[in-house]
């Protein structure tokens, strides 16, 4: 991979391509069922196929961080429209611990999601949670082949970027790292575990969530 792009075009393409692998970690994590795409077998010449249902889909309820866990300092060193977003989230926000990452962060919402992304130097850092769970029937959700804040979790690495995805508070979470070609930090996974592990509640406050 080469040299990040600066400029909105490539913020653009960025989300874009983070946005599917989130729909497909999201599946990973909260889908419960394994499917077969096709089963056929010939009877008197005549092909037969069965296609699995499709997934239900499921808006998880958060398991509400006591306000008392929101690390003040990390909140206040981001913008006034990240603190806004925050205190509309739907799920708890999750940020880096990092000052040089929330001088420059923004946290955007939507009706089911909340999202920190932020660039600093040669390093594109994301984190992403949703409540939205795609469920099959009779099978049980995918567990993480390690550990990761209290929980199980995987990490994969796709293009160049690596990616860190568990389950928290109820709710699904992804923590994407992208480098320039130069930066060492993305050479193996130990820079994304430390971002992942280093990730701090910064609300919404109980009682405040929609």
């Amino acid at each position: 991979m080469g040299p990040l792009i600066d400029g909105a075009k490539h913020r653009v393409c960025d989300r874009a391509r983070r946005a599917h692998r989130r729909r497909l970690v999201s599946a990973v994590f909260v889908t419960i069922g394994a499917t077969t795409a096709c089963e056929g077998a010939l009877e008197e010449g005549t092909a037969r196929s069965t296609t699995p249902p499709k997934p239900t889909v499921e808006i998880q309820t958060p398991e509400w961080p006591n306000e008392t866990r929101i690390h003040r300092p990390a909140l206040e060193r981001l913008t006034e429209t990240s603190r806004r977003a925050v205190a509309a989230s739907p799920v708890p926000a999750l940020v880096p611990n990092d000052p040089s990452l929330l001088a420059v962060g923004l946290v955007t919402t939507g009706e089911h999601f909340v999202a920190f992304s932020a660039t600093v130097g040669d390093v594109n850092l994301s984190v992403h949670a949703t409540r939205v769970a795609h469920r099959r029937a009779n099978v049980g959700p995918a567990r993480g082949d390690r550990d990761m804040r209290g929980s199980r979790g995987f990490v994969s690495r796709n293009e160049g970027i690596w990616s860190a995805s568990w389950l928290e508070s109820g709710v699904a979470y992804s923590l994407e790292v992208e480098c320039a070609r130069t930066d060492t930090r993305c050479d193996d996974e130990r820079y994304l575990l430390e971002q992942v592990e280093r990730l701090v509640f910064v609300g919404p406050a109980v009682g405040e969530e929609p």
